[in-house]
């Protein structure tokens, strides 16, 4: 993924959600207080758009920032991932990486579920040691 075409593909979808919207892009300037031609300058990436200013605009055409990025950005499904499906390490855990999407994403979610998987593994340890008769006709 190329930053600068994703730049230039993120000013398109919101240029496209400005010109869909009910709201002429004249009153967008004047609720948000630039002036006449500044949001075109904004929108052809002729002026750096700063993050409170994207916030800004999707407000006023009512798109949230989470609506317009989960849109802009689509979760694939595990069996539509591209590159390597061979395991990974990461804190100290091998997992998948379609696990991984399945449970979340980012080293957080891989540290979470590495937590839980050694409570599950303390708990099973702990019922072994004192029923071990049960468990083992179980």
């Amino acid at each position: 993924m190329e930053p600068a075409a994703e730049t230039r593909r993120a000013l398109a979808y919101l240029r496209d959600l400005v010109e869909d919207s009910d709201i002429p892009r004249s009153e967008i300037e004047r609720r948000l207080g630039f002036s006449r031609g500044y949001l075109a300058q904004l929108l052809t990436g002729n002026m750096d758009l700063k993050l409170w200013q994207l916030i800004a605009i999707l407000d006023t055409v009512g798109k949230t920032p989470a609506k317009f990025f989960a849109e802009l950005f689509p979760r694939r499904p595990p069996g539509q991932l591209s590159g390597r499906r061979r395991p990974v390490t990461v804190a100290g855990l091998t997992v998948t990486r379609d696990v991984v999407l399945v449970y979340g994403f980012g080293l957080d979610a891989i540290r979470d579920l590495r937590r839980r998987l050694e409570r599950c593994e303390r708990a099973l340890a702990k019922l072994q040691a004192s029923a071990p008769d049960r468990l083992a006709a179980g």
